[in-house]
């Protein structure tokens, strides 16, 4: 196997597959994906809502623990990570949103200039193939598919119908930048009854190219260096692989400040405690974490309210034989069928909570894995859209199979806890509605005992946890302390750049996979310009 190429992309999650496409498209420049877990084999991968058979299971999943904090309930909490081909695009719920476009804007007066609204709107078109076709809001023809819910009940629509009594307008699209606070559908990276994700959308058909190697099963360790200049990375195994225009950093937000920590990019004090020698000292590496905490509000429903007979025996393997004969039913959609964007704030501007609605319920024994209600239930899952309190993580040894300690800090503003609180009561006013009566019979979590303001923010740390949405650990500005530049260059060091959430200083209003994928069109597009402007023999190959 050769050991030298142009690119090395770091990561084959939602980032690396969109910049394998489009870093080999041409076919001048080699590539080389690396990817620490398996290949996306699993006919549960593919099956949208067969990914509860393998949630949590370490062949896919990274699993990180997060320190006790008042924030999580001062107890010890995890962040899943996706580890397969697609990364956490193969294993997620499937929710496809953008964020809104003061997001975009706030990024470029935060210093990353050319990162704004109208620059970004072009890649999300780029990518999109929306089921409801192009418009000024949203793209189709794109790789990335992006369906709607088929299957509705007199709930949903009577929940939709009604949202303009806590100031949600109804919408077809909840994407469309041009709205506010809204409800509707909820779009999916669903495919003709499949999961879509960054591997089906990028990689499937472009791992044919004789200039694009696809490695599973490869563990970075570190970067490789000549003075100042990455030459390359090192794995886990002691295979060592040479780059010889750029290294991309596409691991996301805990794994890519860790490989840069153990390649002694990093603060001083952490790379001196471990004995890593110091190529450029950068404190904010591991710092600037944001992330998304959620809460799972549960209400008992009428039957004809919820879906949970559908995912539990022996319903469950009719539908599972179902899909699997005709790729249709209850496991080919998304994890969510409703979705609202909501302001729990008089004072905000713009919408500061997302809630993510579905006819199903998990039963809250805490001594077993979580299953589906034996009665029908909904859930009503919402988290605050932008948070301000910044966690941090550090690598606790150079062994690159070693978890790092993670700080989440979650609601250690003061906003945060307001609109925490904010989010719960409105929740069980929309779900208080007179219109909905005839199918919401109570609140079963956290339940109509957490009434005050203090039992309200403690079930948030004891029942809330992570939206898995982290960004921010390797902050892109203009200012000298930010780890990369605009253009995602390593401040201190060359030949290296940095392509995933982590870059981002600012949160996007939803889910991450949309941005993501978008993020890494904007860096294939800045290294790609760069590449142009090179002067170098050859083509690559």
């Amino acid at each position: 196997m050769r050991t030298d190429y142009d690119y090395i992309i770091v990561g084959a999650g939602a980032a690396g597959c969109v910049l394998a496409d489009k870093l080999s498209a041409s076919g001048k420049r080699s590539v080389l994906l690396l990817e620490a877990g398996p290949l996306d084999k699993s006919p549960f991968i593919h099956m949208p809502r067969g990914v509860g058979a393998l949630f949590g299971e370490p062949k896919y999943f990274w699993r990180y623990a997060i320190e006790p904090d008042p924030g999580n309930g001062d107890k010890v909490e995890f962040w899943l990570r996706g580890k397969t081909l697609g990364g956490s695009g193969a294993v997620n719920g499937m929710v496809y949103n953008r964020g809104r476009p003061e997001d975009y804007d706030q990024l470029e007066t935060a210093g990353c200039v050319g990162w704004n609204w109208s620059t970004m709107l072009r890649h999300f078109r780029a990518n999109e193939d929306h089921v409801l076709g192009a418009s000024e809001s949203r793209g189709a023809g794109g790789p990335v598919r992006i369906s709607m819910p088929s299957r509705t009940n007199p709930f949903y629509e009577a929940v939709l119908d009604n949202g303009a009594a806590i100031g949600l307008e109804r919408v077809e699209d909840v994407n469309d930048h041009r709205k506010a606070s809204v409800v509707g559908y909820c779009p999916w990276n669903v495919k003709n009854g499949r999961r879509w994700s960054s591997a089906m959308a990028f990689l499937r058909r472009e791992r044919s190219r004789r200039n694009l190697k696809v490695l599973t099963g490869a563990l970075v360790d570190k970067l490789s260096f000549q003075r100042q200049r990455t030459t390359g990375v090192k794995l886990a195994d002691g295979r060592a692989f040479r780059a010889n225009r750029e290294v991309i950093l596409a691991a996301g937000a805990i794994a890519s400040p860790m490989i840069l920590q153990r390649s002694g990019v990093g603060p001083r004090d952490l790379l001196d405690r471990l004995g890593i020698p110091v190529v450029a000292e950068a404190p904010e590496v591991g710092q600037n974490i944001l992330d998304h905490r959620c809460i799972s509000l549960q209400f008992r429903v009428t039957p004809q309210a919820s879906f949970n007979q559908d995912f539990r025996l022996p319903k469950l393997l009719w539908n599972v034989l179902f899909y699997w004969l005709t790729g249709k039913g209850p496991m080919s959609g998304g994890s969510f069928d409703l979705q609202g964007y909501m302001t729990v704030l008089p004072q905000s501007s713009r919408p500061d909570a997302q809630l993510l609605m579905s006819g199903f319920s998990l039963s809250n024994a805490p001594t077993s894995r979580r299953t589906v209600e034996s009665k029908p239930g909904f859930t009503c899952l919402a988290f605050p859209l932008r948070p301000i309190s910044k966690g941090q993580l550090a690598i606790r040894s150079t062994d690159p199979a070693d978890t790092p300690v993670i700080r989440a800090n979650y609601f250690a503003h003061p906003e945060e806890r307001a609109i925490a609180v904010g989010i719960v009561r409105t929740i069980r006013a929309y779900m208080g509605l007179a219109a909905l009566k005839r199918f919401v019979v109570e609140e079963i979590n956290p339940g109509a005992a957490v009434r005050t303001d203090e039992q309200i923010l403690e079930a948030w740390g004891q029942r809330g946890g992570s939206g898995l949405h982290a960004v921010g650990s390797c902050r892109m500005g203009s200012d000298a302390h930010s780890v990369v530049d605009p253009d995602l260059r390593v401040r201190g060091i060359e030949g290296v750049r940095v392509a995933d959430l982590s870059v981002l200083p600012v949160m996007p209003s939803g889910n991450t996979n949309g941005p993501v994928m978008a993020l890494a069109g904007r860096a294939a597009e800045i290294i790609l310009k760069s590449d142009n402007e090179l002067s170098a023999p050859g083509d690559g190959l």
